[in-house]
């Protein structure tokens, strides 16, 4: 997973943006409704694509600890994704 991280302001409860691309099988196996679901439960706002290489494409805006719980919890994916 490649991630870049984009500030908007020093003080970690303003909001960031998290953009990262997933690599391996992670199209076909409900990564994006995954990934849309605990972005909606973490308020965080955004997009996810599917890229023709089979990658996945995120950009995500939220708080600092909420992008980090939606890092982590992209980390485990869904049981089908590898």
């Amino acid at each position: 997973m490649t991630e870049h991280l984009y500030h908007t302001d020093h003080n970690s409860e303003d909001k960031i943006g998290l953009r990262l691309v997933v690599k391996g099988k992670v199209q076909g196996v409900y990564f994006r409704a995954f990934t849309q679901q605990k972005a909606c439960e973490l308020n965080i706002l955004g997009w996810v694509k599917n890229n023709e290489n089979g990658s996945v494409d995120i950009l995500a805006f939220g708080s600092k600890r909420n992008l980090k719980s939606l890092l982590e919890y992209l980390y485990k994916g869904p049981s089908q994704a590898l």
